[in-house]
């Protein structure tokens, strides 16, 4: 009866964290059993051969940290370096070091015990803490925690051989993923990964979206239902996993997984048109040289958003100028000569550097942010700008700035702008500058920054915390954030009408553009210019052309007669 249970067709829904399709046999990744090790103490007689045992997992997580990182840079996977980065800069943390030592020098217990019992202390907290920048600090320290596990077990080097020695690419399902277990798979042999539960903005799926394999997170109870036995279709266009498929489904799926790569085949897109003939720009948010040349292979007309800060984050030290500067060299070279829009750091609240000091604030989403974090940092904004600005002779730049809130922070950047120019003699007419829009204040205000800027670029995260005052890391807030899609749509609509009256061009460059649904409500609103995750572009394009422009609009003004409409019914009685 059991073995014709496991046989059962079933299917179940998650949230698509790389689009595509995977057809292959269930490979079940496990965490080490916190439980046994848990249960499994004793006492120790030699404290300082114990602490002995601890810094030898210490000095060899180190060491293949350092490996993980400099992997990660040599692939143009810096993203991925900074988040090893941090896992190796809580290795140096001599407060976070002692907490484990002294754990060991009072319970005088083995020190396998002693980090099964933290880590699921961390779990524990988990359940309690909404703040996605919060729960992704303590998944750093669970995985930091796990590795030093791992080493004094003698387990890491053969945790994922049997996975590695796979003759077929199985589809790999996890309950959940840690930063490591993702880095250290390296996806060679894996044709999909379903994990129970992730967030879409984890460093895990940071990780998993540099891999574009496609990807399903946040399916409830994969874990529980599936075996090692099971076939296993990923649908990540639909968000579909199905689970021992029919053949008529099997057959069905591998003709779709033809097509798309027959279609993959062919990716130098010039023009995206919609059914009736409107001309949508489709561009890239792309981060590395690598993801630049990804992002063109797979048709992008020029890159929408280059984050800065990337190559900033997980530094110990300011970088070497000429180091900065040959990092935008090869930006350029990647874009072949298209359109290359770079944000100035955008740091503050969840992003810092460690080089630099900045006072504890009670509200950091309102406070030191993105250009106000620069000019409370002249230093750090001089080299930076400096830098960016002295990149134009490779190629045309385009600067956003971001946080902008009022007029004179505009005016102020370019004075330094001007000062710097002249400094390094550089050509004015290879440099647009343009801002985000992603404060209410500047959408209300747009007239006085028209003349000012070259393009605008909305933001629409931030547009959609501030105007909801609904804090975007809190999960406790998602139905504020479902609820915004009417004024938002109101609120670009809006921009984009003054943008053309103007004549200034207008991108949405949010996680909103690289999801085919709400990138056609955009088209409807009036935004021609389209910046999308490099995993996303053919999805969206496949939007553009199926699509006419009325069809868009038509679907707008549905959502804003939600705004418009009379909502008197819903008054309570006297």
């Amino acid at each position: 009866m059991a073995e014709a249970i496991r046989k059962v067709s079933i299917e179940l829904s998650g949230i698509t964290l790389n689009p595509g399709i995977a057809i292959g046999r269930a490979y079940r990744f496990k965490q080490i059993d916190l439980e046994s090790l848990k249960n499994n103490f004793f006492p120790i007689k030699d404290i300082n051969l114990e602490l002995s045992r601890l810094q030898r997992s210490i000095d060899k997580s180190k060491e293949q940290l350092s490996s993980l990182q400099k992997a990660g840079i040599d692939t143009g996977k810096k993203d991925i370096a900074d988040i090893f980065a941090a896992h190796i800069q809580l290795l140096q943390d001599t407060t976070f070091l002692q907490s484990i030592r002294d754990a060991v020098k009072i319970e005088r217990l083995n020190v396998e015990h002693i980090l099964s019992v933290k880590i699921g202390d961390i779990e524990q907290r988990f359940r309690s803490i909404e703040n996605e920048t919060v729960r992704t600090r303590l998944v750093d320290i669970q995985d930091v925690y796990y590795r030093l596990l791992r080493n004094l077990l003698e387990i890491e080097h053969v945790r994922i051989a049997p996975l590695l020695r796979a003759r077929l690419n199985p589809i790999l399902v996890a309950e959940h993923l840690l930063p490591s277990d993702i880095a250290l798979l390296e996806f060679r042999n894996i044709a999909g990964l379903i994990i129970e539960e992730a967030s879409a903005v984890s460093h895990v799926a940071i990780i998993a979206q540099s891999f574009s394999i496609p990807t399903i997170i946040n399916v409830p109870g994969v874990t529980s239902i599936v075996h090692s036995d099971n076939t296993i279709i990923i649908d990540g266009f639909s968000g579909k996993v199905i689970i021992n498929p029919t053949l008529p489904e099997t057959a069905s799926y591998k003709l779709k997984k033809n097509g798309t790569s027959k279609k993959n085949q062919v990716r130098k897109y010039h023009h995206y048109l919609t059914r009736d003939g409107i001309r949508i720009r489709l561009e890239a948010n792309a981060n590395t040289p690598q993801e630049i040349e990804s992002a063109i292979e797979n048709g992008a007309e020029g890159i929408g958003l280059v984050r800065s800060e990337f190559f900033y984050l997980g530094r110990s030290k300011y970088p070497d100028p000429q180091e900065e500067l040959n990092f935008y060299r090869e930006i350029h070279k990647s874009a072949a000569g298209r359109p290359v829009t770079i944000r100035l750091l955008d740091l503050g609240a969840d992003k810092s550097l460690p080089f630099i000091n900045v006072p504890a604030e009670t509200n950091p989403q309102l406070g030191l942010r993105g250009i106000r974090y620069l000019f409370a940092n002249p230093d750090l904004l001089d080299r930076h700008f400096r830098s960016v600005l002295k990149s134009s002779k490779y190629g045309p730049v385009r600067i956003m700035v971001p946080f902008v809130s009022i007029i004179q922070e505009l005016d102020y950047l370019y004075e330094i702008m001007e000062r710097i120019i002249s400094e390094e003699r550089i050509n004015r007419s290879g440099i647009s500058m343009g801002i985000m829009v992603e404060i209410p204040s500047v959408v209300w205000s747009l007239p006085q920054f028209m003349d000012k800027v070259d393009f605008l670029s909305i933001g629409t995260n931030d547009l959609t915390q501030f105007t909801f005052a609904a804090d975007r890391e809190n999960r406790k807030l998602e139905e504020f954030r479902r609820a915004s899609l009417p004024v938002l749509l109101k609120m670009i609509k809006s921009v984009a009408q003054a943008a053309l009256i103007y004549n200034k061009d207008v991108s949405v460059c949010g996680e909103i553009a690289s999801d085919p649904a709400t990138a056609s409500l955009l088209i409807g609103a009036g935004i021609r210019i389209l910046s999308a995750r490099v995993n996303a572009l053919d999805a969206i394009k496949k939007e553009i052309e199926s699509k006419s422009m009325d069809q868009a609009q038509v679907a707008v003004g549905k959502y804003l007669e939600m705004i418009n409409g009379n909502h008197s019914q819903y008054r309570r009685s006297a």
